[in-house]
């Protein structure tokens, strides 16, 4: 999926079919719908729902409340200097 085709998706009531769950969680994050963007997250057993989870806690100001958030701001800043250099 392309950003604009996700963009355009934004005008449905439901999120895209055949995407994972984290980029139905940014979905329903654009949507102001944070609970169902928090449940998305937290089940894309993967590697990208915990980043999502961690971003939009980084977003809400909660990174430091739990350990496993902690840890994901900690490797994306970790990861952000690895691009860096």
């Amino acid at each position: 999926m392309t950003f604009e085709e996700f963009k355009r998706s934004l005008s449905y009531d439901k999120p895209p079919n055949g995407v994972c769950r984290a980029l139905i969680a940014l979905w329903w994050a654009a949507k102001g719908e944070w609970a169902r963007t928090h449940e998305s997250a937290q089940e894309d057993e993967g590697e990208p729902g915990p980043r999502v989870d961690a971003c939009l806690h980084r977003k809400d100001g909660d990174q430091d409340k739990e350990p496993t958030i902690a840890k994901w701001h900690s490797i994306d800043q970790t990861q952000e200097v690895l691009r860096i250099n």
